[in-house]
């Protein structure tokens, strides 16, 4: 008796994705730093970022507050309100 694939394709090792083809990865320029932002969104995200900010502030970390609620982001101290 024969061992059947019931429709299973196999694919080659090569992998594309999706009709598109592999691109060599992004290269950072020299002498460049990582880059990290902390985004908070809606008021947890807000409150996150405050602990965060209050309890353990990481240098060289960008933080932002997205809200709709303007009298939450006022009380926002040391990140980036929108």
């Amino acid at each position: 008796m024969t061992s059947s694939t019931h429709g299973n394709t196999h694919r080659s090792s090569t992998k594309r994705k999706r009709g598109r083809e592999e691109q060599p990865p992004l290269e950072k320029p020299k002498g460049a730093a990582p880059s990290i932002v902390v985004v908070g969104l809606g008021g947890a995200g807000r409150s996150g970022v405050q602990r965060m900010l209050e309890y353990r502030p990481v240098p060289g970390v960008n933080n932002v507050c997205v809200n709709t609620d303007v009298k939450s982001l006022a009380r926002m101290n040391g990140a980036e309100a929108i």
